[in-house]
């Protein structure tokens, strides 16, 4: 049997697995109306997360296999989110232009391009009406900005990435990256920001608050993905880089006999309010580069912190935190431990490399696979000693575990 049509036998039994529990759940079907709820009323099980996995692979395997690859090369350079900031009720085309102050012409071609991508749809000649997607755009707090951000900071980087190794091949300097060709700028992107764009930094802040409500990304997995019941009674977690304490309040909350001290920038910090939680929630300002001030605690806890950093500073982080390690602390990472191609469904590699990339147009950094982590640490001290690699069902970021001997 041909590729195709084993594709197409596939996605007929999956379709008929999803629509089959929708209807026996009294669950809405699948659609791109406007009336389709944004966020469902209680998260799938696993097993239905994992047919619809199957079938987005499918689906996308079957539509690129069609396209042909001289189709497929266009397709993908021309499929872009035009139309992002068009997020507005239905109204005809010139209404809408008028309310932006651009030719209704040039607002009716970027449209219907956006429509290819289920952005929008025209349910008659000249009117602009919503889509499920579009709704979400609206009503989702958060999403709009993130994606926002992804178009106007990320994707320019990306494009310079290319560039940017050719011009500083084996740089490891944050300020040496596609993002700094892309703006035109010697300073690290959040330097540029502070000094040069403060709205654009905010934009940025507010984009990324919104990772914790990313499928795969939500704080929960952090509570159930490493074993925080076996610390000691009244055990101390180091929650480095923690801003505002959102995971630490959390982790403070379900597990009642654990103190936390948040650590961040002075100006993060100064944000954060008071202590929580009945006082076992601390908040301290701390530049993670500098001595560690918080001595012999049990747990020292970094969520999407390396991954923002070359090796080299990496290093410099670690070794920071040396003098105020005990004899079996721990360095708890929630970051990604890459894995093989061979170990995950295409599409999640294929996430996994796109973060990858990300990190060095944007930082000069990079996302790691266990061997990296364990040479990493490895530079920074013979005494880490991996542990575990801890990695729950649904979440996108591993739990990594090095112990200092």
């Amino acid at each position: 049997m041909s590729r195709l049509l084993t594709l197409s036998t596939k996605i007929h039994s999956l379709t008929t697995t999803l629509s089959t529990h929708h209807t026996q759940t009294n669950t809405p079907q699948p659609s791109f109306s406007e009336d389709q709820p944004p966020i469902p009323s209680s998260p799938p099980p696993p097993d239905l997360l994992a047919t619809q996995e199957a079938l987005s692979e499918a689906l996308e395997e079957l539509y690129w296999l069609n396209q042909g690859p001289i189709g497929g090369v266009i397709n993908k350079a021309l499929a872009s989110s035009v139309g992002l900031q068009f997020v507005l009720k239905g109204m005809g085309f010139g209404e809408l232009a008028g309310r932006i102050r651009v030719e209704e012409k040039r607002v009716a071609r970027l449209l219907r391009l956006a429509m290819t991508d289920h952005l929008f749809c025209e349910p008659e000649p000249g009117w602009v009406r919503h889509t499920s997607l579009t709704r979400a755009l609206r009503e989702v707090e958060g999403l709009r900005g993130w994606c926002v951000m992804y178009v106007e900071e990320m994707a320019p980087a990306v494009g310079k990435a290319v560039d940017a190794v050719a011009k500083w091949p084996e740089s490891e300097e944050p300020n040496e990256c596609g993002f700094n060709i892309a703006n035109a700028t010697r300073k690290p992107i959040f330097t540029f920001f502070s000094e040069d764009a403060p709205s654009r930094a905010t934009r940025f802040k507010t984009a990324m608050a919104f990772h914790e409500h990313f499928p795969g990304l939500e704080r929960s997995h952090v509570l159930t993905g490493f074993d925080w019941a076996s610390l000691p009674h009244n055990a101390t977690v180091v929650d480095i880089g923690g801003s505002h304490g959102g995971v630490s309040i959390e982790l403070a909350k379900a597990f009642p006999k654990l103190n936390f001290v948040v650590q961040d920038l002075p100006d993060v910090i100064d944000e954060a309010g008071k202590d929580d939680v009945d006082g076992r929630v601390k908040f301290m300002a701390h530049d993670f580069f500098t001595e560690q001030p918080v001595k012999d605690a049990d747990v020292y806890f970094m969520r999407f912190i390396l991954h923002n950093w070359s090796d080299k500073y990496c290093v410099q982080i670690l070794q920071a935190l040396v003098p105020a390690l005990k004899p079996g602390a721990r360095i708890l990472l929630n970051e990604q431990s890459l894995q093989p191609s061979s170990a995950v469904p295409p599409r999640y590699e294929r996430w996994q490399r796109a973060a990858d990339i990300n990190m060095m147009a944007v930082f000069n950094s990079q996302e790691r696979d266990e061997t990296e982590w364990v040479e990493l640490f490895r530079k920074a001290s013979p005494r880490f000693e991996l542990e575990e690699v801890r990695r729950t069902e649904g979440a996108l970021l591993d739990m990594i575990v090095f112990t200092w001997k």
